[in-house]
């Protein structure tokens, strides 16, 4: 969630930009007492708003309450504990500021204290002073008309760092394109999710600039996105042209390079278990489409070998692994190949389910996570006795309830026609040695933790902010966010008698 305080000169045009942050979709908040902006943005937190931004005033107005050193002090603490907040501070020159009041005739909020207006005006400019200093984005409206402040109003609103894949962020900023012909999309998978989709809805062709080897998004034609707090994969349009600089990839900061490397890593799971789902239930699999995302996984796990090593990245590898596991998803229709359980927990962190919700990391650090302990599941498993098949049993509404809270009603409708109810689960005890052979081809959870150390990867729970001992229910939980038959899912048939 994006917060922005907005900030300034008595004059200078806050109240207009508030108006025009609401025409964008944002939820705004006027003159809001200090003291009430932590509860406010904690209460925005828990009631899980699909507004792309919270806006909120915050000026002299208030009086005694405000205190711009302890505002500052407020918002630097909020960011600490993960808050995502914005500083804007509007202003203008001392003459366009008395110009505009005596247009107006009406009166400045420090004129109570005795004040001229001139005085007010620098009065109220010192106070302001520690915002200004440490604002994010300031805004001289002295010589600015009213459609160049909102263009850049826009700019903040649809700020990168601001922006995740949700479908009511993105239909906003559909509404504000303007009859395009053409799409470019420059960036990683966020910013690829935000052109792909609007290039689909519209018609038009979408052109892909990735700017870091972190995601397969750029070759994709799958949107993975939030619709009502669910996370949904969704077939839409491929990119027409992709363009790729290498100079620019290599570039890019070296922690977002290795989340790159832990998504390609994930194929470990993700391929295991669509082999075993062929296995017991007679999904639908394609070797050749599975070939190439092995081939996607053995090219990274090479360069990420290297990486460890000690040698420099090869970004023209890295690269190539993301186009490659790209790919699978357009010839597939679907992301099977490149998706399986270790991708619910990235989608489990960006849901935010109780006891998650101070989750937190790139989608590739999520996915890191999901597969170190996917891998850590999936070999203990292995090493049990042969289990017994136990009675399909559909999710529980009280279960669902428990774990999912306000979002209970999207798992319900998703796991409706559950998919372990469409085959035997014996079909699943029949098949376990095999299963075992597939299990034995994924790298132990210690060799995964290993490489993950010397690369500087995400690997533990606690690196993306969630506690060790809820390690199992994130495993459990995060099955049921997609209808997909994993290993994990598989565990609800299975008695192992231990």
């Amino acid at each position: 969630m994006h917060f922005l305080i907005l900030t300034g000169m008595s004059g200078a045009g806050k109240t207009v930009a508030i108006r025009y942050l609401e025409d964008l979709g944002a939820l705004c908040v006027d003159n809001l007492p200090p003291m009430m902006l932590v509860p406010f943005m904690e209460a925005c937190q828990n009631a899980r708003l699909h507004n792309p931004m919270i806006a909120i005033a915050a000026d002299v107005r208030s009086g005694e309450f405000f205190d711009a050193k302890a505002v500052t002090k407020m918002i630097d603490e909020a960011r600490l504990v993960g808050f995502h907040i914005d500083t804007l501070f509007i202003e203008a020159s001392d003459e366009v500021l008395v110009n505009r009041y005596k247009e107006t005739r009406r009166d400045h909020p420090l004129s109570g204290e005795g004040l001229t207006l001139h005085e007010a005006i620098r009065e109220e400019r010192n106070r302001l002073m520690p915002l200004r200093e440490t604002a994010n984005h300031l805004i001289d409206t002295s010589n600015l008309r009213p459609r160049a402040l909102q263009k850049m109003l826009k700019e903040i609103v649809l700020n990168a760092e601001g922006l995740h894949s949700e479908k009511g962020m993105i239909e906003d900023m559909m509404r504000q394109l303007d009859h395009p012909d053409v799409i470019v999309a420059v960036g990683s998978g966020t910013i690829m999710d935000f052109g792909r989709y609007p290039a689909y809805h519209l018609g038009i062709p979408f052109v892909a600039v990735p700017t870091l080897a972190s995601s397969d998004g750029f070759t994709a034609n799958i949107c993975s996105i939030i619709i009502d707090g669910q996370k949904k994969s969704i077939p839409m349009q491929a990119a027409a042209l992709v363009v790729c600089d290498l100079n620019v990839v290599s570039g890019a900061p070296l922690w977002l390079t290795v989340s790159g490397i832990s998504d390609i890593l994930a194929k470990y799971i993700s391929l295991a278990d669509w082999k075993i789902a062929h296995l017991v239930s007679g999904e639908y699999y394609c070797p050749m489409v599975a070939d190439l995302a092995q081939e996607a996984l053995t090219i990274m796990r090479k360069a990420a070998d290297d990486m460890a090593a000690g040698g420099k990245p090869d970004f023209e590898a890295m690269t190539m692994a993301q186009m490659i596991s790209g790919l699978t998803m357009q010839l597939l229709n679907h992301s099977r190949a490149a998706s399986g359980a270790e991708h619910l927990m990235a989608h489990l962190v960006e849901m935010k389910p109780p006891r998650f919700e101070n989750a937190h990391g790139m989608h590739g650090q999520c996915v890191g996570v999901g597969t170190y302990l996917c891998a850590k599941e999936y070999h203990y498993l292995a090493s049990l006795p042969t289990p017994k098949a136990k009675p399909f049993e559909p999710l529980s509404r009280a279960w669902v309830d428990e774990k999912f809270g306000p979002l209970a009603d999207g798992i319900m409708k998703e796991n409706e026609n559950d998919v372990l109810g469409t085959f035997d689960p014996q079909n699943i005890v029949d098949h376990w040695d095999e299963i075992r052979a597939i299990i034995a081809e994924i790298p132990s959870a210690e060799e995964l933790a290993a490489l993950c150390e010397k690369l500087g990867a995400f690997y533990k729970p606690e690196q993306i902010g969630i506690d060790p001992a809820l390690s199992e229910d994130m495993l459990s939980v995060s099955a049921a966010i997609r209808n997909r038959l994993t290993l994990i899912r598989m565990r609800r048939v299975l008695d192992f008698g231990e």
